[in-house]
């Protein structure tokens, strides 16, 4: 087993339980707009980035209504709600055992940068995290990119370096980083979706001191 000393932590869904409260959002716009609501079970099985993919497979049709109106009223209502919600079951503990034994960790998110840094810090963790990265946008776009731009601002070895997340796309940028990742099965798509990368899959976090200890 490798053992990284270098953790690339994704947000929404690996650190942060946010799934219901997506779910809840959704459903306000597709019930302003007539639409069939989703549950929790179809959620997580047609999320997909590009988000708006994955808004197409919710109903939505775009010759009908603007993207980008739809994704606003998305993101207002979980703007809202979100520091509502709570962290996954032992975040701020493995975080903290992480920065005891000195590896580096950072967050890159497809959350807007300003959202992100006063999340990370509503929920106390912001301490544990030597660099935040977000996006300049509210509709997912830029992630890669950021990733490759970090990578040539660290020292560290890339094999040393392990991206945590729990989409397809999260495995799509540590792909493009040549980096190694792992996905855990609590977030925002299905172990059966999550099959499809390349990558290791787990259940809870309790699986990942093998690779580190």
């Amino acid at each position: 087993m490798k053992k990284y000393n270098h953790i690339i932590w994704d947000w929404n869904g690996t650190l942060i339980n946010d799934v219901d409260v997506c779910v809840s959002s959704m459903n306000c716009v597709l019930e302003k707009y007539n639409k069939q609501l989703i549950n929790k079970e179809i959620y997580r099985s047609i999320f997909d980035f590009p988000v708006k993919y994955y808004y197409e497979k919710a109903g939505f049709d775009f010759n009908e209504v603007d993207f980008s109106i739809v994704g606003m009223e998305f993101i207002h209502t979980y703007n809202s709600e979100i520091k509502n919600q709570k962290l996954h079951e032992g975040v701020q503990q493995l975080l903290e055992l992480f920065q005891k034994h000195n590896i580096i960790q950072i967050v890159l998110s497809a959350r807007e940068q300003k959202q992100l840094e006063d999340e990370l810090k509503h929920f106390e963790i912001d301490s544990y995290i030597s660099k935040i990265i977000g996006l300049d946008n509210n509709f997912a776009f830029g992630k890669v990119e950021n990733g490759l731009n970090y990578l040539k601002q660290t020292n560290t070895k890339k094999q040393n370096i392990v991206l945590i997340g729990d989409t397809l796309h999260d495995a799509d940028v540590a792909k493009a980083m040549q980096i190694d990742c792992i996905l855990i099965s609590h977030g925002h798509q299905n172990t059966e979706k999550l099959r499809k990368a390349n990558c290791l899959i787990i259940s809870s976090f309790n699986e990942l001191f093998p690779y580190f200890f």
